[in-house]
């Protein structure tokens, strides 16, 4: 921040600040909620040059922010908070709109003296968001996934690939974040219902982990989710890691998910029976 004081004048500061206590103030309308989502992709892209590309990590959070919220699945934000986060993202994208009498001399600068208020304010917030994304991390057992066909009865080893974006989808509607799709190598020598594995793999949003022929895939999949503290979305009882002590009974329990795709439609829970 302290570059950011030294190239704003006394006058700009308080100008800026005043901006910013409004934001506290005066709450956040449909218009702007709509406008800062519609401009998503501008927002973001004005945060990757100049001083503003110190906190573009922080921009991009703010917006998950916001679609945590607005989606239902985060509320331990306060309506203060998320106004200032849509005040801030709006005057990013155009200072003139959200604040005509100001005279934005130093553009991203005075951008990111807006931003770095906003850090400081929503400290705790950005502090609890984060503990809320760690633990709600997801690794996704794919070729398990894949392969659950006519209701877990797949006796003819047909992959359909669908089924891991309608689990992708589902988790993340609930509010989780898929950081890993781990497939084995033969996967993409499956017949596959549907999509090709080709398709599948140019157009998953997530990043996807092939893992090397003729290796064990899940001591891969498992010593990632202890390493990340990840959660691991399959069927898979891993019997012999547990045994082998590879993986504690403990940390099955508490970080597996089970699922099912019935007509296209996910059902997941916990090993005790809690529904996602």
């Amino acid at each position: 921040m302290s570059f950011f004081w030294n190239n704003i004048n006394d006058s700009e500061q308080d100008e800026v600040n005043r901006h910013f206590e409004n934001f506290k103030k005066s709450g956040y309308t449909d218009e702007d909620r709509n406008s800062v989502f519609e401009n998503e992709g501008m927002i973001r892209a004005k945060s990757e040059k100049g001083p503003l590309k110190e906190f573009a990590e922080t921009i991009a959070l703010f917006f998950d922010m916001l679609k945590a919220f607005f989606s239902g699945t985060y509320k331990t934000i306060s309506i203060t908070s998320i106004s200032v986060i849509i005040g801030v993202l709006l005057y990013v994208l155009s200072p003139i709109d959200i604040a005509p009498d100001i005279i934005p001399v130093f553009g991203l600068v005075d951008d990111a003296f807006m931003v770095g208020l906003a850090i400081k304010f929503l400290a705790k917030d950005i502090s609890k968001y984060k503990e809320y994304k760690q633990a709600r991390q997801v690794i996704l057992d794919g070729s398990n996934i894949a392969l659950y066909v006519n209701n877990g009865r797949n006796t003819e080893k047909i992959a359909k690939l669908e089924n891991i974006n309608i689990v992708t989808d589902y988790l993340a509607s609930k509010g989780y974040s898929v950081i890993k799709l781990f497939v084995d190598a033969n996967l993409r020598y499956l017949d596959t219902s549907g999509m090709s594995f080709e398709d599948f793999e140019y157009s998953y949003k997530h990043e996807l982990v092939e893992v090397p022929g003729g290796t064990r895939a899940d001591e891969f999949l498992i010593n990632y989710a202890k390493r990340n503290d990840a959660i691991i979305v399959t069927n898979d009882q891993f019997r012999d890691h547990i045994e082998s002590g590879i993986l504690t009974k403990e940390f099955y329990d508490t970080h597996h998910f089970l699922f099912v795709v019935v007509d296209n439609e996910p059902y997941i829970q916990t090993p005790s029976g809690q529904q996602i």
